[in-house]
């Protein structure tokens, strides 16, 4: 169920690249605009060049932990060893790829407002989700000791 050490460091290096892309890119949008010919704000080249990194980033983590998904924990599942903060870290990203997404494509301006809020708080809550989830002690908070079982393969979550 360990994540082989070639893997996790692919894991280590995507990840931290793809949070620190996003990071630069959020406070490059949010605080260094730069104002342009009638003042109002324009990107920089900072912002122009950590966007389009961040998404080839994202795309990249995605393809990295769907190696870690066969490699861990689809495993963890199959033994009864998984651990609520995986599945907090897989509802974070599906909710990061789901936002993501709806900002590259969808035109809304009433919306992409709401979502260029709630994306940054996504991915900013990822890392605390992660550590916490490498460093906590074994065996860790699992759906059986809050009292749920899983059936089937999946499965479905039973109080």
């Amino acid at each position: 169920m360990k994540v082989s050490r070639p893997l996790k460091q692919v894991l280590r290096y995507s990840f931290s690249g793809l949070y620190l892309a996003g990071s630069l890119y959020w406070l490059m949008k949010t605080w260094f605009r730069t104002p342009g010919e009638f003042g109002e704000p324009q990107p920089g080249i900072t912002e122009k060049v950590a966007g389009p990194v961040h998404l080839l980033l994202a795309f990249t983590f995605l393809f990295v932990l769907g190696m870690v998904w066969s490699q861990h924990a689809r495993f963890a599942v199959q033994i009864k060893k998984h651990r609520v903060t995986g599945w907090v870290f897989f509802g974070i990203i599906a909710g990061l790829a789901m936002t993501g997404v709806i900002l590259a494509y969808v035109a809304q301006p009433d919306l992409i407002a709401v979502l260029t809020k709630i994306h940054p708080i996504l991915g900013a809550s990822l890392l605390p989700v992660l550590l916490y989830h490498w460093h906590s002690s074994r065996p860790g908070l699992t759906f059986r000791k809050m009292g749920m079982k899983m059936g089937g393969k999946m499965g479905k979550i039973r109080l």
